[in-house]
């Protein structure tokens, strides 16, 4: 109840040594003190995750960039908001580049203005959310990159210049979410009223060029349940 689903299975795998990314977690008791202290609150848990991690939010030369997942005790997947590369902004994107390269940067730049932008102007976005594809030329990421920063400009410029203005804005977009969904989700947990946790967790970029493979390894497959199962995918 405190730390969701999702997030009581990370603490079980970091505590039996699995490499788990370095994670905190903004519990239900945070939800409901909310309205006076979700900014305390926020910054608490960015503070613990740049202890872990060794990075600072918003820093040019070792930004921290996390995803930020809203959970409940119910595993309902697919259902509440995930967040990827929070904390990438235009300061921070040259060291991003340097350590990832321009590619793969550019290409979790252009995700974040992506959450951004369905937030701020769904209708304006829909305009042009085909476009935004995994396997896009870096001409073509670029011009996405510019297209997408004047719309969140227009809204509050602050959104790609401050890293926890940013991350704030994420989250009260995760519980507006919940909110907006609150009945659909008490008819999901079987009548159970349930507060959303918010897990933020170091983001691992692993495809960084065009002959990158990420994968997943399943313990059962998929559709067979014998065996083991990997998906790889390139780029």
């Amino acid at each position: 109840q405190a730390i969701s689903h999702k997030g009581s299975i990370l603490l079980k795998l970091s505590q039996l040594g699995y490499p788990v990314p370095d994670f905190a977690i903004l519990t239900a008791q945070a939800y409901a003190d909310r309205a006076q202290h979700l900014e305390q609150h926020l910054s608490d848990a960015i503070q613990q995750l740049e202890i872990l991690t060794m990075q600072s939010l918003g820093d040019s030369g070792n930004p921290l960039v996390f995803a930020m997942r809203c959970a409940t005790a119910h595993y309902i997947p697919g259902f509440m908001h995930t967040f990827l590369n929070v904390g990438v902004t235009e300061s921070t994107l040259p060291c991003l580049e340097k350590i990832y390269g321009p590619v793969a940067a550019h290409k979790m730049f252009l995700n974040n203005l992506r959450n951004l932008c369905v937030s701020l102007d769904r209708e304006g976005y829909a305009a042009i959310a085909g476009a935004v594809k995994p396997d896009l030329p870096p001409d073509e990421v670029a011009r996405l990159i510019e297209q997408l920063s004047n719309i969140v400009k227009r809204a509050d410029r602050r959104l790609i210049e401050d890293s926890f203005f940013q991350a704030a804005f994420f989250a009260r977009q995760a519980y507006k979410n919940f909110e907006d969904n609150q009945d659909l989700l008490v008819a999901l947990c079987r009548g159970s009223e349930e507060y959303p946790c918010l897990i933020m967790q170091k983001m691992i970029c692993t495809v960084r060029h065009e002959d990158a493979y990420d994968g997943v390894m399943l313990s059962r497959h998929s559709q067979t349940g014998l065996g083991i199962e990997l998906q790889t995918a390139r780029n």
